[in-house]
């Protein structure tokens, strides 16, 4: 028996090459791409009946209950003394946190009071998604009005701090008190 196997018949010598298996390599590239479809078609159909933007209300309550949490600690851009990675920090929780509100309350058309109810009252309202435009914040006061009181056609924005007024988060509301979009104003220094 030579080195190659008992199947290994050399056709010029012993350095020839032994004989390629087209035959098998066609089966497993073929059985391969089979099984590939079948896990991504899987997959696609999976990810298509679980919405991305809509998660449980479950998850929204733990959402506003983390956004809570969070807003109650001052932080080094709110007067704290320390900076906070959590609060403070641009990965923070605070941050990942109010992005996953946007994600879900910042879609056009979300009634303002969802807003309201799953983050509490906005740190300040303006007729501007940028708060040093406005000499004064319009808080305290009525956010959205109440019935049989003139609307204004005035897009209102609710303001909500991240880092303070260094970088917040804003949504901007329609005279029928529903979201026309919402954004991040960061200060970029």
């Amino acid at each position: 028996m030579n080195k190659q196997g008992p199947a290994y018949q050399p056709v010029s010598g012993d350095d020839a090459a032994p004989p390629v298996r087209k035959r098998g390599i066609k089966r497993s590239a073929v059985l391969f791409a089979v099984l590939l479809s079948i896990v991504l078609i899987g997959l696609a159909a999976a990810s298509m009946s679980q919405p991305l933007s809509s998660p449980a209300p479950a998850n929204l309550s733990a959402l506003s209950a983390e956004f809570s949490t969070l807003r109650s600690v001052k932080g080094h851009f709110e007067g704290g003394d320390d900076f906070i990675p959590d609060v403070d920090g641009p990965n923070g929780k605070k941050r990942q946190t109010m992005n996953a509100l946007l994600a879900v309350l910042g879609q056009p058309g979300t009634p303002a009071a969802s807003i309201f109810e799953a983050m509490g009252k906005p740190d300040e309202v303006s007729t501007s998604p940028d708060v040093f435009q406005n000499a004064v914040p319009l808080l305290p006061g009525p956010v959205v009005p109440t019935a049989g009181a003139p609307q204004t056609s005035e897009a209102m924005y609710l303001i909500y701090y991240w880092r303070g007024r260094h970088d917040y988060l804003y949504f901007q509301v329609d005279a029928g008190e529903n979201v026309v979009r919402a954004a991040w104003f960061n200060a970029l220094d």
